[in-house]
């Protein structure tokens, strides 16, 4: 049996969210789409607060927001896949084997994390990634966002940015393919490892690694 507290509570100008996890062998769903017929003003909402023991490794982690913003900490899983719409998003002190984030018309930001695959693709909004090794690939698009990592390292960093920036200080991934429409990678290291440039292809855009 898990430990899976839920707390709802007034004033998080929440609006729909869903998410479902899978324990090994168990199976846990939650959904709220309700709140606006329970608090009618913008300004009230329900926040829910899901907790697990630390032994806990999840199989798969799917988390749907529109008009929310989340918050996981302190997780292991295998697959966490993550659907934000005009919301922010918050990882941190998670191990994650394979992360999926896509996000529109919102900010999201992994910290202090160890992952083995990341996959972002972001629409109007920037990410920020800090202190997280990626033991593998890490794969990028962004429309209209800027991407900032610090004290990262990966194997593959694959990116294609569309007006937008991605600038990196202590970040040291083994090869990089750039796909640009104005848009610049700028990387301040220092130490100074080489980095392979595998493919590169700008429009009004460059690469400026220091």
């Amino acid at each position: 049996l898990y430990y899976l507290p839920v707390e709802l509570k007034k004033g998080c100008s929440k609006d729909w969210c869903s998410s479902s996890f899978i324990l090994r062998h168990v199976g846990f769903t939650w959904r709220s789409d309700y709140t606006r017929k329970f608090f009618p003003s913008k300004n009230d909402g329900i926040c829910f607060l899901v907790e697990l023991p630390k032994q806990v490794v999840l199989e798969q982690f799917k988390h749907v927001t529109v008009s929310s913003d989340s918050m996981i900490t302190n997780v292991e899983v295998k697959e966490l896949i993550v659907r934000t719409t005009s919301g922010d998003l918050e990882i941190d002190h998670s191990r994650i084997e394979k992360l999926k984030l896509n996000s529109v018309s919102g900010d999201s930001e992994i910290k202090d994390s160890s992952i083995g695959d990341l996959v972002i693709s972001q629409v109007s909004g920037d990410t920020s990634v800090i202190r997280t090794k990626i033991s593998n690939d890490f794969k990028s698009s962004s429309v209209s966002g800027d991407l900032e990592l610090n004290d990262v390292t990966c194997v593959n960093f694959d990116v294609s940015e569309v007006s937008g920036d991605v600038d990196g200080e202590e970040f040291y991934p083994q090869r990089i393919s750039f796909k640009s429409v104005s848009g610049d990678l700028n990387i301040e290291n220092k130490e100074k490892k080489y980095i392979e440039i595998t493919k590169k292809s700008t429009l009004s855009g460059d690469i400026n690694i220091h």
